[in-house]
């Protein structure tokens, strides 16, 4: 009968020399790609964020001016109507 450790007795050399290079190219992936990743997420909240001030800001101008222009009107309308 075989003795079970033996199974466990041969390594391949190939991954012995394939792994220790891929887990460091794995981890120096990850470790560049997650600061860049904050940075990209930043800059598009950034825009967004500012996008949308500047719209807000454009449509409360454009809401003043036609409550204006509608007071204006209902303001002429009266003044005819003496």
């Amino acid at each position: 009968m075989e003795d079970p450790d033996d199974e466990w007795e041969y390594t391949s050399p190939e991954s012995e020399v394939v792994l220790p290079p891929l887990l460091v190219i794995s981890t120096l992936g990850f470790a560049f790609s997650v600061p860049f990743g904050v940075v990209f997420a930043t800059y598009a909240c950034t825009e967004d964020v500012c996008f949308g001030k500047v719209v807000t800001e454009d449509e409360e101008k454009e809401k003043t001016e036609d409550a204006k222009k509608q007071l204006e009107m209902r303001v002429d309308c009266s003044r005819r109507s003496d």
